[in-house]
């Protein structure tokens, strides 16, 4: 038996014949991942496996594995013959490993054959040796829905490996095969954010930072080091170019007007920004305006805007229209009303005395609530902050009537844009949920007398797991009839980052050839559906891509009079969910197979 490792593609497997530059690609990945361990590294038939691997460095490697993109899973595993006593006695010591110290634990086996010569077929081996283990382990039971862990075994060519455990890893597509961009990293998160979400489409990064030294402290240039090296744990080697600004910015307060300084500081920034890229052969600049939107908009705070792919290679060069253009409006008042930067010293003031004063109150509430610790150490370690940070805000607020209004007003008008938003889909929600029918109790009346069955599979989003969506209301009212599976899906953002693919996805059988679907999501989490309803088919309901039809509930708000928002709020809202990007573009949808129902919805 040999310690190796097992590793499955992520995106990888959905690309045709230029699959082997994508493979290549990881598997350099891999190498570079596992320096200076000896690994060597072997690619077969839809899988990667890692040989050579010391036996006490297996585990430190798998964990490595899995903060390389373009990895789904990893698995430590044993490298057998493809003898059934071999196979046999290694799935014995994985199974001793994996329940040391357990009293009872519960497993399914899982066999996948892709050697056809081999003499057993997979079901046969699934059950041969689950009854094996049995016996040999009286603390396991079968559990072949939910089990506490699974043993695998893959007959290939070759040789047999067997394995009990699976890491997620990070998913994406390999570093490197995607194109190269040069991040404009500064000392926030928004940036290093956005560098990891275009590196997990397979673009390699650099990184570029301006610092004026001493206008702004050593601290600040160091902070953007260790950022940058976190991200280079995940994106492989990045290169950061450290750019003084000091000069520039004073010659360009010496030479040039006032009410021009802050737009050329900016605009030499991008220039140089592209000089460097084109030095280092980078095709794009990123910045992190797009991840903070599509962060907001999942975590429901406002509505799917418009996303423009620019371009057929790179899946991060995009355009967001309303994003960019709002900036441009932003910044073109800025300077009519400002006429110059030192005219903008109040706002600014204002501006960061109030995000320093937020950021310390959200700490508090990180520290008590997230972290859980005592009450007491929580106030000591962020009160003293509070009260010198409050001192500085209140003292800026004495020029609110001097230009300190200006940035009070931006973030009031997203502010009221977002909880607009956020209690006006409550209020939809409500008003959906309250005219709701019982899902399995509207299924059970139908079929009592069932309307015609069509060939092919029918899948209808609702908003509400166990009611019926609108959409099939309609399609039963005018068209008269059921497809032959029908799946009643339910999407749920949850606030945090990410939620691996073994919550992605929740079934529920309701009879008749129908499902109950619950998908999961973070907010970092890209929206796939027909990728993620292909996970079924491991569970038994296999869906047919050039069959399947995506029915989708329209529903156009109408303001009322009464309760609820207020009026003018209620305008906006109906408006922002007019023009809401429709779900079948934010969820991926292929647009040949959509179809929308729906009526008005009085709120």
């Amino acid at each position: 038996m040999e310690p190796v490792l097992l590793v499955r593609y992520a995106e990888i497997h959905l690309k045709g014949l230029n699959r082997p530059f994508f493979e290549r690609g990881l598997m350099k990945r891999i190498s570079l991942a596992l320096r200076p361990l000896p690994a060597r590294v072997v690619r077969e038939q839809g899988r990667v496996f890692v040989f050579g691997l010391p036996e006490d460095a297996i585990d430190e490697a798998a964990n490595k594995l899995t903060r390389v993109f373009g990895i789904h899973s990893v698995s430590p595993a044993l490298a057998v013959e493809k003898d059934w006593d071999a196979i046999v006695n290694a799935a014995y010591a994985l199974v001793a490993k994996r329940i040391e110290g357990l009293e009872q634990a519960s497993f399914k086996v899982i066999a996948r054959r892709a050697d056809k010569r081999f003499s057993m077929r997979s079901q046969e081996i699934c059950r041969t040796l689950g009854g094996l283990l049995l016996e040999a382990f009286p603390v396991l039971r079968v559990d072949v829905h939910e089990p506490d862990f699974y043993v695998g075994v893959e007959i290939r060519q070759d040789q047999a490996f067997l394995f009990a455990e699976e890491r997620l890893g990070v998913g994406g597509m390999p570093v490197g095969t995607n194109g190269h961009a040069m991040l404009l990293i500064s000392g926030g998160i928004d940036s290093p954010v956005a560098g990891y979400m275009i590196a997990k489409r397979g673009v390699r990064i650099s990184a570029v930072h301006f610092y004026s030294y001493p206008y702004t402290s050593e601290r600040a240039r160091e902070k953007v080091a260790e950022l940058t090296h976190i991200l280079a744990g995940f994106a492989g080697e990045v290169t950061l170019y450290l750019v003084p600004f000091t000069e520039i910015q004073l010659a360009i307060y010496e030479k040039c007007p006032q009410s021009e300084t802050t737009v050329l500081m900016r605009r030499l920034m991008m220039q140089i920004s592209e000089k460097i890229a084109v030095s280092c052969g980078a095709q794009a600049l990123i910045t992190g305006a797009f991840s903070v939107t599509k962060q907001v908009i999942q975590l429901g705070y406002l509505p799917r805007l418009n996303i423009q792919h620019t371009s057929v290679r790179d899946t991060g060069q995009i355009y967001m229209p309303l994003v960019n253009w709002g900036l441009f409006v932003a910044i073109v008042l800025a300077v009519v009303m400002f006429r110059s930067s030192s005219n903008l010293a109040a706002a600014y003031g204002i501006a960061v005395t109030l995000d320093m004063l937020i950021t310390t109150t959200l700490t508090f509430f990180v520290i008590r609530y997230g972290w859980r610790y005592p009450l007491a150490l929580c106030v000591a370690a962020t009160g003293c902050f509070f009260v010198v940070d409050l001192a500085f805000f209140a003292s800026n607020l004495l020029k609110l009537f001097q230009g300190g209004w200006f940035p009070l007003m931006i973030g009031g008008i997203v502010f009221s844009l977002m909880m607009t938003w956020k209690e006006g889909r409550r209020l939809l929600n409500d008003k959906l949920r309250a005219d709701a029918i019982d899902l399995k109790d509207f299924l059970e009346s139908i079929f009592i007398s069932p309307p015609t069955r069509v060939d092919g599979t029918a899948v209808f989003l609702t908003a509400e797991t166990g009611a019926v969506p609108n959409a099939l209301l309609h399609n039963l009212k005018h068209n008269k009839v059921l497809h032959q599976q029908n799946l009643f899906v339910t999407v749920q953002q949850h606030e945090v980052p990410w939620i691996g693919m073994e919550k992605r996805l929740l079934l529920e059988p309701l009879g008749h050839d129908c499902w109950q679907v619950v998908l999961n999501y973070g907010f970092k989490n890209d929206p796939d559906l027909p990728k993620a309803l292909a996970l079924l088919a491991a569970r038994g309901v296999k869906l047919n891509p050039m069959s399947t039809s995506y029915f989708l509930s329209r529903h156009i708000v109408t303001p009322t009079v009464g309760t609820g928002l207020m009026p003018w709020r209620e305008k906006l809202f109906a408006y922002m969910h007019h023009t809401a990007t429709a779900a079948a573009e934010y969820l991926n949808l292929p647009s040949n197979a959509v179809v929308e129902l729906g009526g008005k919805v009085e709120i």
